[in-house]
């Protein structure tokens, strides 16, 4: 055997843990903690927030000029 094998089984194997790990993680119900909306797929939800967080940032930032 070959040194190269055992280390091409690692990396392949390596991948199918990432994927998996993924795959489980984008299906998986999210906790009471958790968001509602983490597994969203549609980014409608997510720009919602992203605009309130836009908001406060331009607050804090014009709020920091005037003084």
């Amino acid at each position: 055997m070959n040194w190269q094998e055992p280390v091409v089984v690692f990396i392949v194997g390596l991948c199918a843990g990432v994927c998996i790990y993924r795959f489980v993680s984008f299906f998986r119900k999210p906790k009471k903690e958790d968001d509602t909306v983490c597994n969203c797929s549609c980014n409608c939800c997510n720009l919602k927030k992203m605009k309130k967080k836009k908001q406060i940032a331009r607050f804090f930032s014009q709020s920091r000029h005037q003084i």
